[in-house]
């Protein structure tokens, strides 16, 4: 609610826009090199398991990750007539450096709102989620494979403890979802 509209554009620049530009920027070699080899091209773009499950505070970065599904599915689509493929590997937390930077951990710009508290408790489980994630190497690993394998999967998804952390979000039905994290972070609006 308390983002700044160009942090917001900034992430969808990252997360959306600059895989589009890289990908047609190597259009032409995709196409080149799969009639030399006769080994269809592959496009590979990072999304998240907030691709798919948005977290509360996290709504740009969830909302520029949806976005690159959706252009990921809709252009793997447009390129069955080149026969190369488009591939969506979507991580759940990796341990990065991301996770020690001040700026992820500064929550003073919060401190006159409604949401300071609650941004504390969630800024604390995700730091503690970020640390304990899948080594760079492990996701590396999911990226050669769908990279390698002769049928790939449209999408992989690379979760710790998959079955709370991937399957139920995405098959309970949204409200139910929305009361158990609403309740997890004290989201829930108390009654008078």
């Amino acid at each position: 609610m308390y983002q700044s509209i160009d942090e917001i554009r900034w992430q969808f620049e990252v997360n959306v826009i600059a895989p589009i530009a890289i990908t047609q920027a190597f259009f032409p070699l995709l196409k080149i090199e799969q009639s030399q080899t006769n080994r269809p091209g592959r496009v590979i773009n990072i999304s998240s398991v907030g691709g798919k499950v948005a977290a509360p505070f996290m709504g740009a970065y969830a909302g520029s990750k949806h976005a690159l599904e959706g252009l990921s599915h809709s252009l793997r689509r447009e390129l069955l007539l080149h026969d190369i493929d488009v591939i969506i590997i979507g991580p759940g937390p990796v341990i990065t450096p991301i996770w020690d930077k001040d700026s992820a951990q500064d929550l003073s710009r919060y401190d006159s709102t409604e949401y300071r508290s609650i941004l504390e408790a969630f800024q604390k489980y995700f730091l503690q989620v970020g640390k304990n994630g899948y080594s760079s190497a492990k996701v590396a690993e999911f990226i050669r494979i769908a990279f390698e394998t002769k049928h790939p999967k449209a999408r992989y998804s690379i979760a710790p403890n998959p079955l709370i952390n991937w399957y139920l979000p995405r098959f309970l039905p949204a409200r139910w979802l929305d009361r158990l994290i609403g309740n997890q972070f004290g989201l829930m609006r108390r009654s008078r």
